[in-house]
């Protein structure tokens, strides 16, 4: 009784630290443990890329149009366009919007669950405490009611 308690208790606060410290000590646990749980919903980081990948082809097209229209207007003025403004770059829409959140809210769902699950498995070590200290106790109680029986007993005669 006396290992089971403290094993508890020992996994209870190793469970605490975790789940308090898993934003940066334990980042790489939650978020694969969140990844891992969008994609099998569903939600593949993937799909998001690809996404991004297509959003971000269209804004170089945009920004490709523009450009040869400013290069049009600078046809008629001195000023030339600068390239490198209209040059095609990773904005990742989609991921910032909406990807990331997710794996945050889910790795904070997962975060407090372990808080809760370490709070339960800590009462439970209290609960096993308690019983290992009433066995004693009761032990005890029994072994001193037995001497004062055998004080009485042996006082009568």
């Amino acid at each position: 009784m006396n290992s089971v308690y403290k094993a508890l208790y020992i996994f209870g606060v190793a469970l605490i630290i975790i789940s308090i410290f898993g934003g940066s000590l334990f980042a790489f646990l939650f978020e694969s443990l969140s990844k891992n749980s969008l994609e099998i919903a569903g939600v593949r980081e993937e799909y998001v890329t690809v996404a991004d990948n297509k959003i971000d082809e269209i804004i170089f097209i945009e920004k490709r149009f523009e450009y040869r229209f400013e290069q049009l207007k600078s046809f008629f003025s001195d000023n030339k366009p600068d390239e490198r403004d209209y040059q095609k770059e990773k904005n990742f829409i989609i991921r910032n919007t909406f990807y990331n959140p997710i794996v945050d809210i889910v790795e904070l769902f997962y975060r407090l669950t372990s808080f809760g699950f370490a709070i339960m498995v800590i009462l439970f070590g209290v609960v096993f405490h308690l019983l290992g200290k009433l066995f004693l106790y009761r032990d005890k109680i029994n072994a001193l009611e037995l001497k004062v029986y055998e004080i009485e007993k042996s006082s009568l005669m």
